[in-house]
């Protein structure tokens, strides 16, 4: 019996720990998107309904300020 409890422990442990590292992997992938979108001079935003594993899925990076020329466009 003991036993048992000491295996659903470590076991239930061990899930926690998985957890904790992919929720530090989707941080970490937040601040990368948001510091990359940051640098475009935009803001990163949340898409609506969106909540998946993939941070990039559920964020889209909002350009803010005056409209620039496309390259095509500059002589």
């Amino acid at each position: 019996m003991k036993t048992s409890v000491v295996l659903l422990c470590l076991a239930a442990l061990a899930g926690c720990a998985s957890t904790t590292s992919a929720g530090a992997e989707r941080q970490s992938e937040y601040e990368r998107l948001a510091r990359e979108c940051q640098e475009r001079g935009g803001i990163l935003m949340p898409i609506p309904g969106a909540n998946n594993a993939n941070e990039a899925a559920n964020h889209a990076c909002e350009i803010r300020g005056p409209a620039s020329a496309r390259p095509s466009d500059r002589n």
